[in-house]
């Protein structure tokens, strides 16, 4: 009867492990390939441009946030709410 059962414990590690070997070689060349990509050259020069394009409108929308804020500042209905006269 132990005979049995292991025989039955290991065919059933044999059926349990076949599915793991491919899966491991798929996901391990995914991984791979996809590392490959984002060391790629062309992928890096893509992100710093889009780096230093965001960084550039990020300059042009806070000079025009504090040129609005300056006008606004310097508005009459604000001199006023400020005094105290509404």
């Amino acid at each position: 009867m132990k005979r049995i059962r292991s025989k039955l414990v290991l065919a059933l590690l044999v059926v349990a492990l076949i599915p793991v070997l491919p899966s491991y070689y798929m996901a391990n060349g995914l991984v791979n390939h996809i590392l490959a990509l984002g060391f790629n050259e062309t992928v890096e020069q893509a992100i710093d441009g889009a780096v230093w394009m965001s960084a550039e409108l990020h300059q042009q929308r806070e000079a025009e946030t504090v040129d609005i804020a300056k006008r606004l500042a310097h508005s009459d209905p604000v001199a006023r709410a400020l005094a105290g006269n509404t």
